[in-house]
């Protein structure tokens, strides 16, 4: 599976920045847990932030043009955000884990893919040349998807790259097929807030 070859190589790669690639694997195991742990707790606040944002997004739309596609995707969107809020609920049921498998860091790449793969759909949604108010609430949703991302996600680079490359391509992609003022506008406060993500993230673990 692509996405999970991915997310073992940037697992490999971010656990030689962090020094641990050559330790034992008892050491490996309690470092992932502690991640999974920091993950899972910030969830809901993820979780909450894709479904207020979305919202946005759809009420912006309702009554125009986009507004077929707007439900399908906020349906999507709203789907996803329902699993991880299962997910969350199932492990406050249980005990912590003082040790934790790659497969967990693997999946929880995957699902970081996922939902970057759904917001980097959201500027060809909802990108209108008619509705400048639409296209700015467009930019700031992304944005503070970003800025969810680097709180909830910091915990663990490559799932925060996971989560962040897809959303900067896809809307990098259209706003550039669109060439206007405002789009590169965006273009650059996209740019500025992946790299705040990522350097966010990539220092965490070094704390």
């Amino acid at each position: 599976m692509p996405a999970a070859r991915m997310a073992t190589h940037l697992e490999q790669t971010f656990d030689r920045f962090l020094g641990i690639d050559s330790s034992d694997e008892q050491l490996r195991s309690q470092v992932r847990a502690q991640q999974v742990h920091a993950l899972v707790r910030t969830m809901p606040g993820m979780m909450a932030g894709n479904i207020l944002l979305g919202a946005m997004l759809l009420f912006m739309s309702l009554g125009g043009p986009l507004q077929k596609w707007a439900l399908i995707w906020y349906g999507g969107l709203a789907a996803y955000s329902a699993v991880g809020l299962k997910v969350w609920l199932g492990s406050r049921n249980g005990p912590d884990r003082k040790y934790v498998s790659p497969r967990a860091v693997k999946m929880a790449a995957i699902r970081a893919f996922l939902l970057g793969l759904i917001w980097s759909v959201a500027p060809y949604v909802f990108f209108s040349a008619e509705h400048s108010e639409l296209n700015v609430t467009l930019g700031i949703c992304i944005t503070g998807m970003l800025c969810v991302a680097g709180f909830v996600l910091a915990t663990i680079p490559h799932v925060a790259l996971a989560f962040v490359l897809p959303v900067a391509v896809g809307s990098l992609v259209m706003f550039a097929a669109q060439a206007t003022a405002l789009t590169a506008v965006l273009s650059v406060i996209l740019v500025a807030y992946v790299l705040t993500v990522l350097l966010a993230s990539y220092a965490q673990t070094k704390v």
